[in-house]
């Protein structure tokens, strides 16, 4: 999480627009493309005669516009992938899109504040099963129905907090499937270590594990000092899939994960061959020029970025993308490969492969019936790549 000086905001703009206008080429050119098959002999790397196509997708909004100026932004998808709820956080609606026919179905509307408030800031939302809705708002988690009427408050005790020193435990509040806990990583949030805090909403005990691999990733942050407040700090993903709830990080190839019907946590290690295993690149931890800052934190994302890990419910797998950018002497980037891991449903390495003719990862990837689905913006109007993998 980073603020960013107007340059930086301005060039990094100018940055993704190119990544744009490239990828929509790539996804056309590709399309009609496909890695062939070899004759070698049977390898353990299940990716290694990966092939695959990709089309391209466009969802219907109507005479309604689906806001596109974040991207998605904040969004969740229901249980079964079939619908993407998109929050609008300028009319305060929940925009329902059908994955299956394309298009705008309507837009549900909440109350920003009052009883039934769901927050001015939503920072993250979860599409139930039973058709309810999560709403984090930094400062808490509640559950609201589809006509907008709150359910119930999930309310951290705060006596415990403070007895567990559990600084910022509502920063990254994640709520299970099933509505039986809170997740969260508490910490300070510019620097030191991490844990992973399981909050039982009904009884208000918090369980906590300690994070210690992952100790040298918190210690990455960086603040510009001459008075215009920029600040970067290395973060983390927090999701829930395939019966786990994972936490990774762009600056690692390891992963922590915590099992939800073991009830227990792990620390995965990978043995790659294709890639850095972490991010190398360092920050001081003071800049007393915007500009340094603005390089330095620009100079950092180059090298290795690993995404968050995707279920592939149809293959019982995970996925997980990741970019090498090579700058050039200069500075400029010149090229970037992007590369695909696939594990098993304990995490267990399956298999890597560099993906050919691909300038950027995916985008808010998912899978839906086998598909992958990314994210693309097509003239200001919500669009996907469909990728379809054969191996």
């Amino acid at each position: 999480m980073w603020r960013m000086s107007w340059a930086l905001q301005y060039s990094l703009l100018i940055f993704n627009m190119r990544n744009l206008a490239i990828i929509s080429l790539i996804i056309f050119l590709f399309s009609c493309s496909e890695k062939e098959k070899s004759d070698k002999p049977e390898s353990d790397n299940i990716l290694e005669d990966l092939r695959y196509s990709v089309d391209t997708v466009l969802v219907n909004s109507g005479n309604e516009i689906i806001d596109l100026s974040r991207d998605l932004g904040t969004y969740d998808l229901s249980p079964d992938h079939q619908t993407l709820y998109k929050w609008d956080i300028h009319k305060n609606v929940l925009q329902v899109i059908s994955l299956e026919s394309l298009e705008l179905k309507e837009s549900l509307p909440f109350e920003p504040e009052g009883p039934n408030g769901v927050g001015n800031t939503v920072v993250k939302l979860v599409a139930h099963q039973n058709g309810t809705f999560g709403f984090n708002n930094y400062l808490n988690f509640a559950v609201f129905d589809r006509n907008g009427n709150k359910l119930k408050d999930l309310e951290i005790n705060e006596e415990e907090v403070l007895a567990q020193n559990l600084e910022s435990i509502n920063f990254s509040l994640l709520l299970t499937q099933d509505q039986l806990a809170l997740f969260s990583l508490p910490g300070k949030r510019m620097e030191g270590p991490k844990k992973l805090a399981r909050i039982d909403p009904k009884s208000d005990q918090i369980l906590t594990w300690e994070l210690p691999k992952f100790d040298w990733i918190t210690e990455i942050s960086a603040k510009e000092t001459s008075g215009t407040g920029g600040y970067f700090f290395e973060s983390f993903y927090l999701s829930e899939s395939g019966n786990k709830i994972l936490i990774s990080s762009k600056a690692s190839s390891s992963i922590y994960y915590y099992d939800l019907e073991k009830d227990s946590i792990f620390y995965k290690e990978f043995d790659l061959k294709l890639t850095p295993l972490r991010k190398e690149n360092t920050l001081k931890k003071e800049y007393d020029s915007p500009d340094e800052f603005s390089t330095e934190v620009t100079n950092y994302f180059k090298g290795v970025n690993f995404e968050n890990p995707i279920w592939n419910p149809s293959r019982n797998m995970y996925f997980r993308f990741a970019s090498f950018t090579f700058p050039s002497e200069s500075g400029e980037v010149i090229k970037k490969d992007i590369f695909l891991t696939a594990f098993d449903s304990d995490l267990n390495l399956l298999g890597e492969l560099k993906l050919p003719n691909l300038n950027s990862a995916p985008s808010d990837p998912f899978f839906k019936n086998g598909q992958l689905w990314s994210y693309v913006n097509i003239d200001d109007e919500l669009g996907f790549a469909v990728f379809t993998f054969d191996f």
